[in-house]
């Protein structure tokens, strides 16, 4: 295993023991770039916490989404999932 799937490994492993795995991990050159979604602001900012104490020194550049939330219902109306 090289350095790099190491990194990328140890903090996917870390999002995941958080909630997180809709949110990707990649390394170009000396930056851990962090992609995907996630639903709500906080989130996005406990996300890059947990990558921040496990990025080994690299550059942390943030690509997170936070998804927008969901149109409320006119009254009366019900949800269909």
């Amino acid at each position: 295993m090289n350095a790099d799937a190491y990194v990328t490994g140890r903090v996917q492993e870390a999002l995941a023991h958080v909630g997180e795995t809709d949110v990707q991990v990649t390394i170009d050159g000396a930056r851990l770039v962090v992609t995907g979604n996630v639903a709500v602001d906080e989130r996005r900012h406990a996300v890059l916490e947990v990558v921040r104490e496990h990025a080994d020194g690299l550059d942390v550049v943030d690509r997170v989404q936070v998804l927008a939330p969901a149109e409320p219902l006119a009254d009366g109306q019900e949800a269909i999932s």
